[in-house]
């Protein structure tokens, strides 16, 4: 679907998007935050688990990444996390038109709330996405 096609109202769901461990593991050193419990193997084990926890910055990336909205760029995001999601976790986006807004004759502002699941159906995030 295309961003000009959106109507209040619309609903969609994203393809699931798979985060892995190198993303989980490389994210940090990019942003230049590197913390123990997404670097270290043994913080992460002791925290979670087996596997890395991803981190909220890089959650809310690939949520917005999986969006299935063709010509649209984020503007602003908003996300509050509600569970922690490892690497390895298949995330999926459900969101749904909120707000339409026109600027201009050509530009569109479009707001949408968004539930991101993972795949076992529970809600790992929700928040807001406002696209251009």
């Amino acid at each position: 679907m295309h961003i000009s096609d959106l109507k209040k109202g619309d609903e969609f769901v994203s393809p699931g998007w798979t985060i892995t461990r190198e993303q989980v593991l490389l994210f940090p050193v990019v942003r230049g935050a590197v913390r123990p419990l997404h670097s270290e193997r043994s913080s992460a084990q002791r925290a979670q688990g087996d596997e890395p926890t991803v981190q909220k910055p890089l959650l809310e990336a690939c949520a917005v990444a999986a969006l299935p909205i063709e010509g649209a760029t984020p503007q602003s995001t908003g996300f509050r996390f509600k569970a922690p999601v490892l690497a390895g976790d298949t995330i999926q986006v459900k969101g749904k038109v909120t707000r339409v807004a026109l600027i201009g004759s050509e530009r569109r502002l479009v707001a949408c709330s968004l539930d991101v699941v993972n795949q076992n159906g529970a809600t790992v995030a929700r928040g807001q996405v406002v696209l251009r």
